[in-house]
């Protein structure tokens, strides 16, 4: 026999279906499985599981997505000796080209650090010069 599930919780299972995962809390699924009748409870937890498995998969390949495209990324920095290593030059010529503005660097206490995009952008830059 199959369960007729009332429209109040259905409303609910809608509400919580839009919620991403990362909002939905213990106390939320204690809501959810309190709103609806003991005999369903059975099928509305299963359904809660399946609703925050689909959540995360969304959340995932939305974070995914935005990581594609640039707009969200894990700074990476490096010291001025890993990028003189990297193009196999010396240290002073890398200060030379933080000193004239060309590489773009910060400074994180006593330590002067560039950031692996302005590397490659740098890189990038010189590529299309040379060609």
């Amino acid at each position: 026999m199959k369960a007729i599930i009332p429209d109040s919780v259905r409303s609910e299972i809608r509400r919580q279906e839009s919620v991403p995962p990362i909002l939905l809390t213990p106390k939320d699924r204690e809501d959810f499985l309190r709103s609806v009748p003991e005999d369903l409870r059975s099928d509305a937890e299963t359904h809660w599981n399946d609703m925050v498995k689909e959540n995360e998969r969304k959340v995932g390949d939305f974070l995914d997505k935005i990581e594609q495209t640039g707009q969200m990324r894990r700074v990476q920095y490096l010291t001025v000796k890993q990028v003189a290593d990297r193009w196999q030059v010396s240290e002073r010529q890398v200060w030379r080209l933080i000193g004239e503005g060309r590489l773009k660097s910060v400074k994180i206490g006593e330590c002067r650090r560039i950031d692996e995009a302005a590397v490659r952008a740098f890189e990038q830059s010189n590529r299309a010069t040379a060609a």
